[in-house]
């Protein structure tokens, strides 16, 4: 049987209850600060170490959709969901949107439409499903429905929901010894409530035991029966929580960057021999488990301190970082300064205030100061001198280099267009970074062609700047179009706007074309070949003839002011094919990308950018053709 199918048996057992208790517990008495002082326990999860409070959030992030809850932090659910799983079970934390899964499952809607349901509501409605989520999990992501696709991801979050609630109960109080022999033998108090390490530590005590009485064991015998049922519980508690247990706490001694961590019911197993700092972490960790569940005001920051020692110092490093990243938020933050920038722009136009503008302008970069502290954190968790190593990154990266490209045009211009290059991108793209985020861990392991700090610090931020540059020329073209649109007589102002968008594509051409040249010395040198028509490479090929096209055609004389804008407005289309569409086409060497509805979202924008485009330069051009001095006919001569 391989682990994963007894895993599997396992989970549906519980789920339908078989083997919970079905007693409703006494609710713990957990302090108030457990989650905080858990939340800067390093862990490691998907491959990489991070807080407690990172995982806590992901987890979240899984169930509700959200990594806080309206009334309780990520840290503090999950604690609860540690410490005091019973009572977790009734907190309602699963969140369904679709109203069609509810009425497919048989659950009952929420009056006020939030949908929301709790652990004990699910666990039984998905057991009941589990052949036909097998149905459904073996066949291609293609053929399945919505709502199919959503009852798999419900599944996984129901299920490791449950298999992080049972990573503690080898630390919290579950068993009791009811003999008083036994419970002298032992040095364990009686009809009081211990966890299975405090027994693990009695192990040869109780094997003694165990041995003594298996040669005479009497049925009728009070004593031989109390030992025989403490040796049942210990044996089901291990190959039932020890196989569900899923937080990996327990870090190895050496390399604790890339070896495997514990879960405590792992260090316990019987199949192994716990380690001497394994059992040491262990004990500390019990101490501060029986100090959060007391409820008692201990001094659990000290607790908290004791255990994160057993971390390296640079693994205490990247966890204090990643900590300062999730309580910064500063990607909502930087979006809140644009916004608010924005209002300030707005206002600057109404009342014609130069003053307004540069408080525009002041708050706009204050939120490029905090969207850069982000990134910087990011980089130093990742450990890579790249600020992109993946494409949520790159989608925050792109909008920190439009905020930086229209507030040094603001600088030079002073006319709020480069606060509407700076501002609309920004925003924009942090609000597709959400929508990436709310995937889950977005500092995963790198794909193996990405794992090169030196190409990712070269070619991928340059193709990125090139991105970053398309973007804000095409944007700044098309800002021409409406105001040509609407100030057709002046020609000063939207002539110095063409100069400006000329002089950015030049940037975005350069960076595409260095961009690319790295990218094809990459190819050679991991997979033999400078280009292989693979579709990324293609992408960027776009880019960079779509731009030549545009440079010829001015230089050239074949396009004049119009039509150079109408082009580059459109530029931002093949920015999103490269950048985005090549994911969809699910093949070549560059397939890493997200792709999840993407089709949908990829079509909509390109479509409103035609739009956004064909609309004013049909209008200007119509509009000049009928203002264009009619050519009169030479007069025959006699």
């Amino acid at each position: 049987m391989t682990s994963m199918f007894r895993l599997s048996i396992l989970i549906s057992l519980f789920l339908s209850g078989v083997l919970l208790g079905q007693e409703k517990p006494t609710p713990r008495s957990l302090s108030p600060d457990a989650g905080k002082t858990l939340s800067s326990i390093p862990v490691q999860n998907a491959g990489r170490p991070k807080p407690l409070d990172s995982f806590a959030r992901f987890t979240l992030l899984a169930c509700y959709h959200k990594s806080k809850m309206e009334d309780m932090s990520a840290a503090n659910w999950m604690a609860q969901l540690l410490l005091d799983p019973d009572t977790a079970y009734d907190v309602k934390c699963f969140r369904l949107k679709n109203e069609d899964l509810i009425e497919d499952l048989g659950l009952t809607p929420s009056p006020d439409h939030k949908h929301v349901y709790s652990f004990n509501d699910l666990r039984t409605i998905i057991d009941s499903q589990r052949e036909r989520i097998m149905d459904i999990s073996a066949r291609p992501k293609e053929s399945r429905s919505l709502i199919e696709s959503q009852l798999l991801k419900l599944n996984e979050a129901v299920r490791h929901y449950f298999s992080v609630s049972r990573s503690f109960t080898c630390l919290t109080p579950e068993l009791t010894i009811h003999n008083e022999q036994l419970a002298k033998e032992l040095n364990l108090p009686k009809d009081k409530q211990f966890s299975f390490f405090e027994l693990y530590q009695r192990w040869d005590q109780l094997r003694e035991i165990v041995n003594k009485i298996n040669k005479d064991f009497d049925r009728s015998d009070v004593y031989h029966n109390a030992v025989f049922s403490l040796a049942a519980s210990l044996r089901d508690m291990q190959q039932h929580e020890g196989t569900l247990a899923s937080l990996s706490i327990v870090p190895p001694k050496d390399d604790q960057i890339h070896d495997e961590w514990k879960t405590p019911w792992q260090v316990l197993a019987t199949d192994s021999q716990a380690k001497d700092h394994e059992i040491a972490y262990l004990k500390d960790l019990q101490e501060t488990v029986n100090s959060l569940i007391s409820g008692k005001d201990q001094d659990n920051k000290a607790l908290a301190e004791k255990i994160r020692s057993y971390s390296s110092d640079k693994i205490q490093s990247l966890t204090k970082a990643e900590l300062v990243y999730n309580r910064m938020d500063a990607f909502t933050r930087s979006l809140a300064f644009y916004l608010l920038g924005f209002l300030f722009l707005c206002a600057s136009w109404m009342f014609a205030g130069k003053p307004l503008r540069w408080t525009s302008w002041g708050l706009v970069l204050l939120g490029l100061l905090i969207h850069t502290a982000g990134i910087l954190l990011r980089m130093y968790i990742r450990g890579r001198p790249a600020p992109v190593t993946n494409i949520y990154e790159s989608v925050i990266f792109v909008g920190f280099t439009c905020v930086l490209i229209g507030l040094i045009l603001e600088w030079i211009r002073r006319d709020g267009l480069g606060l509407i290059i700076a501002i609309f991108p920004g925003a924009i793209l942090h609000f597709v970074g959400f929508r990436y985020a709310s995937d889950g861990d977005t500092m995963g392991r790198l794909v193996a062609v990405l794992d090169s700090n030196f190409w990712l610090s070269t070619h991928v931020v340059t193709i990125t700047l090139g991105y970053g540059f398309a973007a804000a020329a095409g944007l700044l073209a098309n800002i021409y179009l409406y105001i040509r649109l609407i100030k057709p007589d002046d020609k000063k102002f939207y002539q110095g706007i063409s100069k400006a968008f000329i002089g950015i594509t030049l940037f975005a051409l350069l960076l595409c074309i260095v961009g690319t040249i790295l990218g094809g010395i990459w190819g050679d040198q991991s997979w033999g070949r400078f280009w292989g028509w693979d579709p990324k490479e293609n992408g960027a090929l776009l880019i960079c003839l779509w731009l030549l096209i545009i440079l010829h055609g001015k230089w050239g004389k074949q396009l004049k002011e119009l039509g150079i804008a109408t082009m580059l407005s459109l530029t931002n289309i093949t920015v999103l094919l490269a950048w985005f569409g090549v994911n969809l086409l699910s093949v070549g060497l560059h397939n890493y990308g997200f792709t999840e509805g993407a089709a949908r979202n990829l079509t909509i924008a390109c479509g409103a950018i035609v739009v956004l485009t064909f609309i004013p330069s049909a209008a200007i051009f119509i509009r000049d053709q009928s203002r264009a001095p009619k050519q009169v006919p030479p007069t025959p001569q006699p």
